[in-house]
């Protein structure tokens, strides 16, 4: 039986190289390699990350708000048409 799954996982350093790995791979797209293996990224507490458009968290998504386990921030802006973010 070959590779059934891959998952890759990085914290601190390693999830901020991680991030910046997987704007630019290819493999993971939909959540699967290049050749149809199940693919998923986790990663945690980088010490920075590359926002991709002028969108960000709003204030809402802040995490002295909403600090339980299953936090998922929805609610974006983009700070030049929002004052109050």
């Amino acid at each position: 039986k070959g590779l059934e799954k891959i998952v890759i996982t990085g914290f601190s350093a390693g999830a901020q190289m991680g991030n910046r790995w997987s704007i630019f791979s290819p493999q993971g797209t939909q959540g699967a390699t290049l050749s149809g293996i199940p693919m998923t990224v986790v990663l945690g507490s980088p010490s920075s990350v590359t926002y991709l458009s002028k969108s960000r968290p709003a204030v809402s998504c802040t995490l002295s708000r909403d600090n339980n386990m299953d936090h998922n921030c929805t609610d974006f802006v983009n700070p030049e048409d929002d004052d109050n973010r």
